[in-house]
């Protein structure tokens, strides 16, 4: 064939490699950065939990003063990231507790950072492990196939074929299935899917707003809001450094009940109406607790609590039938199949001993609860357990 009388052949070749150049376009920080919306934080978040893994890795795991101190991990979603890992240290004496929670985890991102560290040869020595209906939903894994795994990790956890099974709870296999396969692929290799153009985005992106300085004599500074992730991150820098990934806030925060009321209808509505466990998330919860009674480490299983006027809803939505119970079966297997597995099951839900009741929306806590909340969760005979370990 002649290319030269045939030169239109060539023209598919040339817009796709066009196409193709143009979308990586939209990795540039320039571009991202102005279509991100000022106040999404959740990135710098994730990312943040990579320099956490290193900073374990190359200062603290084994090293110095810390060589002969227990390691603790906290893997759980914002919900958990008012741990202190000094208050911890308090009720399991000679330890460090590194919190490695995000926004809208999963199952699968738990599992994600237990198996990175084992396989650098962190050990952790007890590990505190949230676990409720909200991070077994199909929507828990959207923020983590966008800012989270790599592709080593999701190509040898996924599953080429899996079974449509009636009960999803029987579920097993390596993990994700063909959909986050997908999704993975294209919101980590093509750009504009990524990052797609949003002009509402990029006109609000370069407004104006004040923010808090103390080096300033106003105690305020104006900054455009595109530069708010910049402003976040040398605090998300220090929250590393200081408190080991943990962000526990002193200041007690009360939403009015009518608000709570509220937010506990649209909670309620969005995350427990129609749910149904995702079996992506069924799959790597097993897999995540058979890997944590292999390795021989001590777990509270932690059901975080929740306001007064979101609980109501477990009820009306069968919280119970519906995750409790079969989550409740799926660890009864794995504890007959490992019978030294030691885990420790707490919700404290409907405890009358636990009676710091704060939030700042349905689902978070106030930050000063925290060390009620930690009193509770570390009992006698888990710190036993962890003392055995």
């Amino acid at each position: 064939m002649d290319y030269r009388q045939n030169r239109w052949l060539l023209w598919p070749i040339m817009i796709l490699l066009l196409v193709f150049s143009l979308d990586k376009l939209a990795f540039l920080p320039v571009y991202k950065n102005s279509v991100l919306y000022w106040k999404k934080i959740e990135p710098a978040i994730y990312q943040s939990r990579q320099d956490l893994f290193h900073q374990l890795k190359t200062k603290h795991y084994r090293k110095g003063a810390w060589k002969d101190k227990k390691l603790g991990l906290i893997l759980g979603s914002s919900r958990s990231s008012g741990f202190d890992s000094d208050y911890i240290a308090q009720k399991i004496p000679n330890s460090y507790t590194y919190n490695f929670s995000a926004p809208f985890t999963s199952p699968a991102y738990y599992d994600y950072w237990l198996e990175t560290l084992l396989a650098a040869g962190i050990r952790p020595d007890f590990v505190l492990l949230e676990l409720d209906a909200a991070v077994f939903n199909a929507q828990a894994i959207d923020y983590q196939l966008s800012y989270s795994f790599d592709l080593d990790f999701v190509w040898r956890h996924t599953d080429l074929y899996r079974p449509h099974l009636r009960d999803v709870w029987l579920s097993r296999g390596k993990g994700f299935g063909w959909s986050e396969l997908e999704a993975w692929l294209a919101r980590h290799w093509i750009g504009f899917y990524r990052y797609p153009f949003k002009p509402g985005n990029i006109e609000a992106n370069y407004t104006r707003t004040w923010l808090p300085d103390p080096d300033s004599a106003l105690g305020m500074r104006e900054i455009r809001r595109l530069d708010f992730r910049e402003y976040v991150q040398p605090l998300i820098q220090q929250v590393n450094e200081k408190k080991l990934g943990g962000i526990p806030n002193i200041f007690f925060v009360q939403v009015p009940p009518d608000q709570l009321a509220t937010d506990a209808l649209h909670m309620a509505e969005r995350d427990l109406k129609h749910f149904q466990a995702d079996p992506t998330q069924v799959i790597f919860a097993r897999n995540l607790l058979e890997r944590l009674a292999r390795s021989g480490i001590p777990v509270i299983i932690y059901m975080p609590v929740v306001s007064n006027e979101f609980y109501p809803y477990y009820k009306k939505y069968k919280v119970k039938e519906n995750f409790n119970e079969p989550f409740a079966r799926l660890l009864a297997s794995i504890q007959a199949q490992y019978p030294d597995f030691r885990v420790f099951v707490r919700d404290l839900n409907e405890s009358a001993s636990f009676s710091c009741r704060q939030f700042q929306d349905s689902y978070h806590l106030s930050g000063p609860c925290f060390p009620t909340l930690t009193d509770q969760l570390i009992t006698s005979s888990f710190l036993q357990a962890v003392n055995r370990n």
